[in-house]
């Protein structure tokens, strides 16, 4: 397993994935600033097809203009309020976007970058999932009032900005923290210098899920925190220092390359680790 998943480390289309992948939003941009919170925007709201989603954030990032970071300190929630009440992303509407850009607002007021902001909960030693979920919690700091006209947060938020704690996979901070804190490589960014890429945790989402379990990477059914942790301690064994760098090339097989699940000899004959995988093998010793 090691030597076919650092060869398709190797030969990866990087170039062809990342124009294929949220983070391209971010490389738009060259202040660390501006990109720090793309990249924030783009990852909270990639869910589902990208193609589907990717139109609306990058509408979104046109709305902000050339620098969002200085868009966001001075965001002013009933500015622009034609363009959110037609916005919207599954389930998530223009309230959920405005009441995030508030939080983020106040998090600047704070902190000068998110860095700052995510290593002041790492204090009492506190684990990689605890920091995430202090992380969190600072995104419903703000009063909901000027968004929603009372104390109610915005319907679907809490899905929108997810409670690490409670137990789901969180793919989307985890996918946010993978881009900013892994080296810059022409798709990762490389943003932040104080947290190690041997902390993070595998963003495990649908693809990552499945290729994950179809080449032994996991066994946990469930696609939750914990069958996150088994995907990374499994990567960990490859590369304890940046067991992430594999993360890119696994996911692509199902976003870019159209994996399946189940045999289709166009895709299967031509995926580069088809040798790991029990679908594959399967469908050889059947012949």
């Amino acid at each position: 397993m090691n030597e076919i998943l650092r060869r398709r480390l190797l030969e990866a289309p990087r170039d062809d994935y990342r124009a294929n992948d949220p983070v391209r939003c971010a490389h738009g941009y060259d202040d660390p600033r501006d990109r720090e919170v793309v990249a924030l925007l783009s990852a909270l709201l990639a869910f589902g097809k990208v193609a589907a989603f990717l139109p609306k954030v990058e509408a979104l990032l046109e709305r902000l203009g050339p620098h969002p970071r200085r868009a966001v300190e001075e965001f002013q929630p009933h500015r622009n309020l034609e363009f959110y009440e037609r916005f919207r992303v599954r389930l998530w509407t223009g309230e959920d976007i405005r009441y995030l850009l508030l939080n983020l607002q106040g998090m600047f007021e704070r902190f000068d970058t998110l860095e700052d902001a995510f290593l002041s909960g790492a204090r009492g030693g506190r684990t990689h999932r605890e920091r995430l979920a202090a992380f969190a919690r600072r995104f419903y700091l703000a009063s909901p009032a000027a968004i929603t006209g009372s104390g109610r947060i915005p319907s679907y938020y809490h899905m929108l900005v997810v409670d690490p704690s409670k137990g789901s996979a969180s793919k989307r901070w985890n996918l946010f923290l993978r881009w900013v804190v892994r080296p810059a490589d022409g798709v990762d960014l490389g943003l932040w210098t104080r947290v190690s890429p041997r902390d993070l945790v595998a963003p495990l989402d649908v693809h990552v899920g499945r290729i994950s379990g179809l080449i032994g990477l996991r066994r946990r059914r469930t696609l939750d925190w914990r069958a996150a942790e088994e995907v990374t301690a499994a990567l960990q064994a490859l590369d304890p220092d940046d067991p992430l760098r594999f993360d890119l090339p696994l996911s692509h097989i199902g976003i870019s390359e159209g994996c399946r699940a189940r045999y289709v000899p166009r895709i299967c004959g031509a995926c580069s680790i088809r040798k790991l995988c029990r679908v594959y093998r399967a469908s050889r010793s059947a012949r």
